[in-house]
């Protein structure tokens, strides 16, 4: 498991400049709620930048066989879940050890 390797669509180089090569006019980034147009930044879209923070990536299984994997992953995220609270109370005790 690991970060998406996609980040928010707002935080992809296409998005980071208004020379991008398909609009001439700002659009789509100048509307009526933001007259002057300017790339997006970090912050504009506060729920997407949450949302990615917080979001796993599992492997894409394509493989017949691949059952066997997906079993372990489904068991080590329900043992996660039902030991959530001790390793909430794990957390704790290390940051307070700190």
């Amino acid at each position: 498991m690991k970060k998406p390797g996609s980040k928010p669509l707002h935080m992809l180089p296409l998005f980071q400049t208004l020379d991008d090569g398909m609009y001439e006019n700002g659009w789509p980034r100048r509307n009526a709620e933001r007259p002057e147009p300017r790339p997006y930044r970090k912050g504009d879209f506060p729920n997407a930048e949450i949302y990615y923070q917080k979001t796993l990536s599992l492997p894409t299984f394509t493989e017949p066989d691949d059952n066997d994997i997906i079993v372990h992953y489904a068991e080590a995220f329900q043992k996660v879940y039902h030991n959530r609270y001790e390793l909430l109370d794990y957390e704790k005790k290390e940051k307070n050890a700190i």
